[in-house]
């Protein structure tokens, strides 16, 4: 599996270190912090098109809930969908149920990553919408009261992402948002 990346704040700037990324497979981690979401992108070595479609007009953000977890799939201007799933179980850097209420599901830090060097190559802070807003916090209070066990949230990662690419997840979203830059 993956090393995932920890991280202690929000706003994310270019040419930021990540030395634990380098080398690292190509992956989303969504996540939810105090101040804002936060959606950290790492690939090797990002062409030029592909920061661009990152910067471009066209960010989507869906949601679509399996039992015991929240899969937020992303689409930037043409590339593919990419997807990140989710358990509020997991966040460290969240005080719950605080965070749902202090802008931790009001607004997302992007920030993409090249595992190649382990810096940000492209990185900006955008807005949901107040309804994706609203059902982003009810969810997450939702999985919240729920009992969590890590290797059934495991199997349950493994058994989707086995059987369904991000795209096929995306189509089964009950909720859709535009991002917008703040």
């Amino acid at each position: 599996m993956t090393e995932k990346h920890v991280y202690v704040y929000n706003d994310f700037f270019l040419g930021q270190e990540f030395p634990s990324q380098k080398g690292q497979a190509d992956h989303s981690q969504f996540d939810i912090t105090n101040p804002c979401s936060i959606l950290f992108v790492t690939l090797d070595k990002p062409t030029n098109y592909e920061l661009e479609q990152f910067a471009s007009k066209q960010k989507v953000i869906r949601m679509t809930q399996f039992p015991g977890c929240i899969w937020m799939t992303f689409k930037f201007g043409e590339l593919e969908w990419m997807d990140a799933p989710y358990s509020p179980h997991l966040s460290k850097q969240a005080d719950f149920p605080g965070a749902i209420h202090s802008g931790g599901c009001s607004s997302i830090s992007l920030a993409v990553v090249d595992s190649s060097d382990g810096k940000v190559k492209y990185c900006e802070r955008l807005s949901f919408s107040e309804e994706f807003a609203t059902s982003l916090k009810e969810s997450v209070s939702l999985l919240l009261a729920q009992p969590f066990n890590k290797d059934r949230y495991d199997y349950l990662l493994e058994d989707v992402q086995s059987q369904l690419e991000p795209t096929q997840i995306a189509e089964k979203s009950w909720i859709e948002c535009v991002l917008r830059s703040i």
